[in-house]
């Protein structure tokens, strides 16, 4: 096999293993790459920037893990290109890409450089010094703008350096922290800088593990609705219930909604998600079981994501209409947070659900902006009081003063409201001296699966408790 051979293919392939030919790791890197160039040159090469492209890369990296424990790369992930190639058209956007190939072939010092998808490079480094110096010039490169036609085009790059030698003991582990890498960068601010070692690495691949869990459960069947009773102070009985989404994997382990509500509204399955919840409540109000448990209404969350949804309203509506459900017997919890972040469209879906019958809550309120005004000009006809809110004002009498002209205050706008986290008797006490009109918490259950719930419903007995002569004194 004769070196020399590249240079009938392409004269930068040549360069790349004379400058190789260092070292005897070098060398072998060399003939391995001449070698994939003899045999099917164009399956190894990005038509376009003239890089090597991923398949190359998965190829060398398998070679590189086995012997050498020092090498990394440079993921550098390009930031909104597609605005690029929307604003100066294909053409151009594919000329602006090629000057970036061809400056990271430049800096990659006789290391190989693949345009790994996309909008997506990957730098291999000697060693984590090596990988510094790089990381810092492509940073430094991309602070100022790209000359494209006389035009200065600003473009940022997110870049994530991965010691893979030192993480990885074959491709495949090399080949998923190449993957984790990518995903830090894609996901991380504009013009970001950042190094994954092995707790963020895990952390990325639990995500893409749950989301992958995500978008399978709908088909075999790890989404299910669990409900939590929501008890009425003033008629001594279970008025109300949250409808709850939970999760679990093919194996039947949970995964709760903390970890996975963030991920599904960041990539937009919360959409999906909203429309199955609202389905299953549906069907279950329609359901013989229902009437068993004598309940008004069900409460449903109502994700950011979901009130930016153009015509979100009518989807909806729509599902009501479908099962014959009067909107009388939904409730849907928005948080102060997805008010801050939409309010315009927020407020304008509410206005007209509320024209059509929907009552809302505003969920969680103490947690975040606790504005009194949004409180007023939003269509909420109930307060859900933050379970943290409550048992911080719940550790002294001072505090607790604060907590009742608090609710003092809400009942004036006429609004109701529920106590999230009541958990103890004690709890149980001081809300109803707080004369709110809903308790909500442990103490009276942890939301149920359809089934236990409605047993739970069948057999609930109120208590008879006796609160005379007790008073918060403002």
């Amino acid at each position: 096999m004769c070196i020399c051979a590249i240079n009938d293919y392409e004269h930068r392939h040549s360069v790349f293993i004379s400058e190789c030919l260092i070292t005897g790791l070098a060398l072998a890197l060399a003939i391995m790459i001449t070698y994939m160039n003899m045999q099917n040159p164009e399956n190894y090469v990005d038509q376009m920037t003239r890089l090597y492209n991923r398949q190359a890369f998965l190829y060398v990296i398998g070679r590189k893990t086995r012997n050498d424990k020092k090498f990394g790369a440079i993921v550098v992930v390009l930031d909104d290109f597609k605005s690029i190639n929307r604003i100066f058209g294909l053409r151009q956007g594919d000329k602006l890409m090629c000057m970036v190939a061809e400056y990271l072939r430049r800096i990659g010092g006789g290391e190989p450089v693949f345009r790994y998808t996309g909008d997506q490079f990957i730098l291999l480094t000697k060693d984590e010094e090596d990988g510094e110096t790089k990381t810092s010039k492509v940073r430094r490169r991309f602070e100022r703008p790209f000359i494209l036609d006389d035009l200065n085009v600003e473009l940022a790059a997110n870049i994530c350096y991965v010691p893979l030698g030192k993480m990885s003991k074959n491709v495949e582990k090399a080949a998923d922290l190449t993957e984790s890498a990518v995903a830090m960068a894609k996901h991380s601010a504009r013009g970001t800088v950042s190094v994954m070692d092995e707790k963020a690495a895990g952390q990325l691949q639990r995500q893409m593990y749950i989301c992958d869990v995500m978008k399978k459960a709908l088909d075999y069947g790890g989404f299910e609705v669990y409900y939590q009773p929501i008890f009425s102070v003033k008629e001594n009985r279970m008025m109300a219930a949250e409808a709850l989404i939970r999760l679990k994997d093919e194996d039947g382990t949970m995964i709760w909604p903390d970890e996975f509500i963030p991920l599904a509204e960041k990539d937009g399955q919360i959409l999906a998600i909203g429309e199955f919840v609202l389905n299953s409540v549906c069907q279950f109000i329609k359901s013989p079981e229902f009437s068993k448990t004598g309940l008004d209404y069900i409460e449903i969350n109502v994700s950011v994501i979901q009130c930016m949804q153009k015509n979100y309203d009518e989807i909806l509506l729509d599902i009501l209409d479908t099962y014959g459900v009067e909107p009388e017997k939904i409730n849907f919890e928005i948080t102060e947070t997805a008010m801050a972040v939409s309010e315009g469209p927020v407020k304008r879906m509410m206005e007209r659900m509320y024209a059509s019958g929907i009552r809302f809550s505003m969920d969680d309120f103490g947690s975040g902006y606790s504005n009194l005004g949004k409180m007023q000009e939003f269509p909420f006809s109930m307060i859900k009081l933050d379970k943290e809110v409550f048992w911080q004002y719940c550790k002294d009498s001072k505090s607790l003063l604060i907590l009742k002209a608090l609710t003092v205050m809400i009942r004036t706008m006429r609004k109701q409201i529920v106590i999230e986290g009541v958990e103890t008797p004690e709890h149980v006490r001081m809300a109803k001296l707080l004369k709110v009109g809903f308790l909500q918490g442990y103490y009276y259950s942890k939301p149920l699966p359809k089934e236990a719930f409605v047993e739970y419903m069948k057999n609930f007995v109120p208590e008879d408790v006796d609160m005379a002569g007790e008073e918060i004194n403002i």
